[in-house]
């Protein structure tokens, strides 16, 4: 039995900002041109961005918002940086749904 593989390519494009202790992320996932062939390994180069497609059809961007405590240890720091990104969905809460996700989903130790 043999199968064939392909190598699927997605482009992640957006911006970072950064507020004190919070760091923002607006970004979404392009696709590369439909007109080109399906790819034994990955591209070497690059199409311009305006032949890309969203992935999501909407053209819709995803905003994740983090904290940054540099003593995770330290409650008293990891309270005060929690306070500001609660205070962050209220100032945006008029223009974007921010729901708190699972911690353990953005913990960059190895698993």
């Amino acid at each position: 039995m043999s199968f064939s593989s392909f190598v699927t390519e997605y482009v992640v494009e957006g911006d970072v900002f950064i507020q004190n202790d919070i760091v923002i992320y607006l970004h979404r996932v392009l696709q590369y041109p439909s007109r080109e062939q399906e790819h034994r390994e990955p591209r070497r180069h690059l199409p311009e961005l305006k032949e890309m497609t969203p992935l999501e059809k909407s053209g819709s961007y995803v905003l994740q918002a983090s904290i940054v405590v540099q003593d995770g240890s330290n409650q008293e720091m990891m309270k005060m940086a929690s306070q500001h990104l609660f205070g962050l969905r209220e100032q945006l809460k008029s223009a974007v749904r921010l729901e708190q996700a699972d911690r353990l989903s953005l913990d960059t130790r190895a698993k």
